[in-house]
């Protein structure tokens, strides 16, 4: 039998065809249901509207597994809180991503859109993690610095080279922070992520997508500056 099967003949045609619950359809259920309205508003909470990041779409990206060591892990000299221990040249010894984009010849010196986002593991996979899991998270934070092609490491937290616009995420103890800016083009621009803290030790995962086509970005190689 079909799922719903006495809805009205309006209501039908407002739904994704449905599917049989028994033989080979079974097989081949791709997790589509039917809830209706009261229902989803009782059990869910959140809704996620996803972008199509594809090359498909014009989109080219990275994904690097980085990593903060005791060394590497320089903070965030933000001043929001009494407690800041770091300064603007031990924020610099964070892990670097330089990006360089380039427009395509048919297209005129302007703008694209970037998507980066920064992300911790997941803790739902950590033996014993407890929700919301924050003894498995640091706050983490992630800005966009402009630079030059070719430029050696920033050599310190300077806010004049920081995008305003779009280039500053939150800090924040949560599995990722996103930005979602407009850059111009061409352009170099350096990502760095940070934690809050100073000298702590953690994997990360950085995923940068730029609005040009592959062969106009240079990207940085898997170890950061």
């Amino acid at each position: 039998p079909d799922v719903l099967p006495d809805l009205p003949e309006a209501d039908l045609v407002r739904t994704r065809p449905q599917v049989s619950w028994s033989g080979d359809a079974m097989q081949h259920w791709d997790g589509t249901f039917v809830m209706v309205w009261e229902d989803a508003l009782a059990v869910f909470n959140h809704m996620f509207m996803v972008r199509d990041l594809s090359t498909k779409r014009g989109w080219s990206h990275r994904v690097f597994n980085g990593e903060w060591t005791e060394d590497t892990c320089g903070g965030t000299p933000i001043p929001v809180r009494s407690e800041c221990q770091a300064t603007v040249t031990s924020w610099a010894t964070n892990p670097q991503y330089p990006v360089t984009i380039s427009s395509p010849p048919e297209r005129e010196a302007g703008s694209v859109d970037m998507v980066v986002c920064l992300e911790q593991p997941d803790a739902r996979f950590e033996p014993g993690a407890v929700f919301p899991w924050e003894e498995h998270l640091r706050e983490i934070f992630m800005c966009l610095c402009r630079s030059e092609p070719g430029a050696p490491r920033l050599p310190a937290f300077n806010k004049k080279i920081i995008m305003r616009d779009g280039g500053v995420s939150l800090i924040s103890r949560r599995k990722e922070v996103t930005l979602t800016p407009t850059v111009a083009s061409p352009n170099t621009l350096v990502v760095v992520p940070s934690t809050w803290e100073v000298g702590v030790a953690g994997k990360f995962i950085l995923s940068v997508y730029i609005r040009v086509p592959d062969g106009h970005v240079e990207w940085p190689s898997e170890e950061p500056l």
